[in-house]
């Protein structure tokens, strides 16, 4: 059977904030994307609701499914 690492010869794993504040990147995301939407969006709300599946916080939001596309779209300009 043929490796599948082929020729890695190093593995970098990065617990969230050693080298990169991943999850307040993504907090700020979300907080300017429900501000765009006119969604309020509070850090007791991300602490409660927080999901890696962003569609469940969309349904706690009640963000409408045809809106779902344009969150995801803002998501990532921010």
């Amino acid at each position: 059977m043929k490796s599948l690492t082929g020729s890695i010869t190093t593995l970098l794993f990065d617990w969230d904030g050693t080298l990169f504040d991943s999850a307040t990147a993504g907090r700020i995301a979300f907080q300017k994307t429900f501000d765009d939407l006119g969604i309020t969006f509070t850090q007791e709300f991300y602490d409660h609701h927080y999901s890696p599946n962003w569609y469940a916080m969309y349904e706690a939001l009640n963000l409408a499914k045809e809106r779902w596309q344009t969150a995801d779209a803002l998501w990532l300009q921010h």
